[in-house]
């Protein structure tokens, strides 16, 4: 993929057949619409990895892309102790 320039420059030249087609060497059919298949497992499996590796992160409602800046730290609390729980033994 980023032989061909990554995965914007596919999608706005609109080359996911070629990528298909002669990449993959997948089959051209007029009722298989490859590209568009092959399209939907990069852009749901691979590009998000790829956006991780580089240190991208998106913006879940708008689907826009930013660099990461600094980590985020997440505080995780341990639960209140129940009563069928038994008690830590020190």
């Amino acid at each position: 993929m980023q032989e061909e320039g990554g995965f914007e420059q596919v999608t706005i030249q609109q080359r996911w057949n070629y990528i298909a087609n002669e990449r993959l060497n997948l089959p051209i059919l007029a009722n298989k619409p490859y590209g568009n298949i092959v399209k939907g497992h990069y852009e749901k499996y691979i590009y998000p990895y790829n956006l991780f590796e580089a240190g991208v992160t998106t913006d879940m409602e708008t689907g826009k892309a930013s660099k990461a800046t600094t980590p985020v730290k997440v505080k995780v609390k341990e639960p209140p102790p129940s009563d069928d729980m038994p008690k830590k033994v020190r």
